[in-house]
């Protein structure tokens, strides 16, 4: 069973690189390589962080003490059958750290905006994790979180929208009269490609959660059980896509194409909280409703709300997740002893819980970031780009008449 965990979360990182590519393609030419390095920067600070710090956080074997010493900086007393289960919560942080990575592209200067990377590895996830685990507190409430909804999804989501707002928008995204001014990524292929690896990487990403929860407890899932996770998932995924391309069309005409890809994504994220415990109906529903709210939220986040969020974190994980995590409550199956009143309340408690530690936490974070570390790039170099502007590269030199700063020492 252990071989499957670790092919499921090594499956898992196809979705890291789509987040990735992602990013890569929705910010212009001239910021296209220093994304990705910071995603590559990203994954290795969230993943030590997490190794050092968060394995004792999230406390794997569920210690009365709040914080497990013995897994502080590495696991030393771990035992090797945990060893794949945690395999899987690290791939569940790579996933929320890459989410804030987008969020702040394109005027965030490099070294502090690692900072994120730092926090949602070491303390957000983790602990949220801990807390809606077989252990936690939220978990021994029997709220229902199948494979992150909360603990990846709604905190980063949250955390990337309060980065995005304390980091202020891009110059020339906003116009003195309150208008949004389209700034279009440089390469629709790529955030296409991205999300297209998203979701084949999302599959294994919730079958290495059921295989996973079930190594820990002593449970292993049909195979029945594990193909009706994986359809739900789809159909929630298809039925979100269609509903948004509807909107898309309704809205101005023509399908919108940006759109219909935050829709396809919101819908995998609105699945990855009760996948296990709706029906296919259900999950069909739980999609269509994403796929209308998620394109919705996302102009208003853009024109009214005022957020600049090149990749639309906020709206397509923060309040996807938000949804998934709603839908199971009135959606899902639950139990013969508890009212569905009850379970949505108890849904809507780890919500809050997941809402709240992640924007407080986050809130402090990126103050301190804005203030003492400086945060925000120079506008000279936000106009020349971050790739010139920070890593002296050009992701694109044949095409982009830039001088760089090595080139140039050279010729002299």
């Amino acid at each position: 069973m252990e071989i499957w965990i670790v092919a499921c979360a090594v499956g898992t990182l196809l979705a890291r690189i789509g987040l990735a590519l992602y990013t890569c393609g929705l910010v212009r030419a001239k910021n296209a390589g220093g994304s990705l390095v910071r995603h590559f920067a990203d994954i290795c600070v969230s993943s030590l962080a997490f190794w050092a710090v968060g394995i004792a956080v999230f406390n794997p074997k569920g210690e009365a003490s709040w914080i497990a010493a013995g897994f502080l900086f590495g696991p030393r007393g771990m035992d090797a059958e945990i060893a794949p289960y945690l395999l899987m919560r690290f791939t569940a942080v790579l996933l929320a750290t890459g989410v804030v990575v987008g969020a702040l592209s394109e005027r965030s200067r490099f070294w502090p905006s690692l900072a994120p990377a730092v926090l949602m590895g070491a303390v957000v996830v983790p602990l949220l994790a801990r807390w809606c685990g077989p252990y936690g507190w939220l978990g021994k409430m029997y709220f229902h979180d199948f494979a992150g909804a909360s603990f990846i999804h709604v905190a980063a989501g949250f955390c990337a929208g309060t980065g995005a707002i304390i980091v202020r928008a891009r110059n020339g995204k906003y116009n003195r009269d309150g208008s949004s001014n389209v700034i279009p990524g440089h390469s629709l292929p790529w955030a296409s490609a991205g999300v297209m690896l998203i979701l084949v990487g999302w599959f294994p990403y919730l079958l290495g959660f059921a295989f996973g929860t079930g190594s820990f407890l002593g449970m292993f899932g049909t195979g029945s059980f594990l193909g009706m996770i994986a359809l739900n998932a789809l159909l929630a995924t298809a039925a979100a896509g269609l509903a948004s391309l509807a909107v898309s069309h309704f809205r101005f005409g023509k399908p919108d194409i940006y759109l219909t890809l935050s829709g396809i994504m919101g819908g995998l994220v609105a699945a990855t909280a009760g996948a296990d415990v709706m029906t296919n109906l259900s999950a069909v529903a739980t999609g269509v409703i994403a796929g209308v709210i998620i394109p919705v939220l996302m102009l208003q986040m853009d024109q009214v709300w005022r957020i600049d969020d090149p990749t639309g974190a906020l709206v397509i994980h923060g309040v996807g997740g938000v949804w998934g995590i709603l839908a199971t409550g009135l959606l899902g199956s639950i139990g013969p002893s508890m009212g569905r009143l009850k379970f949505i309340g108890i849904q809507l408690t780890g919500l809050a819980v997941a809402v709240g530690l992640s924007v407080a936490l986050s809130t402090l974070l990126f103050l301190v970031l804005r203030n003492i570390a400086s945060l925000r790039v120079r506008e000279e170099d936000e106009f020349d780009g971050l790739d010139l502007a920070e890593h002296d590269i050009g992701a694109y030199p044949d095409f982009q008449q830039t001088t760089i700063k090595s080139y140039h020492l050279r010729e002299a």
